[in-house]
């Protein structure tokens, strides 16, 4: 087991225990931890160059101001699946929060290619979050959803390397429905669909088996 999986599994453990007290009709956490948390068993879809430097980019692109926390989330739980599995040489988060703080709003109009470029970045992997959705009313079943769109850009050619087809490759993630009593497993919920959605990126570029979850 990676130890971004044990990881994973001991966050699903506590949130199912801690689900085993905010549960009724026989619906508890345990329910949707399982199914959304537990990884799949994948083939790389893609597999990028080992010796190539990879900047991990995830944001809204249409409205940059939103979800930068979830996306940030996000992004460590990539980078953190991805250096288990030795994937390629990946650049640290912190040069790109770097690289936004001294370019504030002028990032925006950056390409990718060009900020992968800023980096010394020789590929991209990039996630346009399209929609985040968790519901947070007590008292009635709560899931949580996220679309969003992913590709490798290859930062000399200024060109999308995967998928060869299209500009990006949707994903969705969704939580099964959860009753919540008291509002409480909001943050659980949210927690797990960012984990899963990270998940259903990095494994398009490496292999897993049942030996490796």
């Amino acid at each position: 087991m990676t130890p971004f999986a044990k990881r994973y599994l001991c966050v699903a453990l506590g949130l199912a225990a801690a689900g085993l007290g905010l549960s009724a009709g026989g619906c508890t956490a345990a329910g949707f931890v399982a199914n959304a948390v537990v990884p799949p068993i994948t083939k790389a879809q893609y597999v990028p160059p080992k010796t190539q430097r990879m900047l991990v980019l995830v944001e809204n692109r249409e409205n940059p101001g939103m979800s930068v926390a979830e996306a940030d989330c996000i992004t460590s739980y990539i980078l953190d699946d991805l250096a288990a599995y030795e994937v390629c040489p990946l650049l640290d988060a912190k040069k790109l929060h770097a690289l936004r703080d001294a370019q504030g709003e002028k990032i925006n109009k950056l390409s990718i290619s060009q900020i992968g470029k800023a980096l010394g970045a020789r590929q991209v992997l990039y996630v346009d979050i399209q929609r985040i959705n968790v519901g947070s009313v007590q008292g009635v079943p709560q899931h949580g959803r996220m679309d969003a769109t992913v590709r490798i850009v290859d930062v000399e050619r200024s060109a999308t390397v995967w998928p060869t087809t299209g500009d990006s490759a949707p994903i969705s993630v969704e939580t099964p429905l959860t009753q919540d009593i008291d509002g409480r497993l909001a943050a659980a919920i949210r927690e797990a669909l960012l984990r899963s959605a990270a998940l259903s990126v990095s494994r398009l570029y490496h292999d897993t088996n049942r030996d490796q979850i």
